[in-house]
C-alpha cells in the first residue's frame, strides 16, 4: 500500500513538473487531450530554450 503511494505521489510532481514546463515554453494544452499532448511535448527539444525532459521510448510503451 505504501509503495503505491509513493508510486502515485512520484507520478504527481512528474506531471506537474512536465506542465509547468509546457505552460512556461509552449502555452497551454488541449483540454480534450492534455495528456497526450503534454507527453509529446516532453519529447521535443527546442534549441536554445529547453532540452526533452523525455524520451520517445518513455512515452510510446505506455500506449502501444
Amino acid at each position: 500500500m505504501a509503495l503505491g503511494y509513493t508510486i502515485h505521489n512520484i507520478y504527481g510532481v512528474m506531471e506537474n513538473a512536465c506542465l509547468r514546463i509546457a505552460r512556461f515554453f509552449e502555452n497551454g494544452l488541449n483540454q480534450n487531450s492534455w495528456h497526450r499532448e503534454l507527453l509529446d511535448r516532453m519529447i521535443i527539444e527546442i534549441p536554445g530554450v529547453r532540452q526533452a525532459l523525455l524520451t520517445k521510448r518513455v512515452t510510446h510503451e505506455r500506449y502501444l
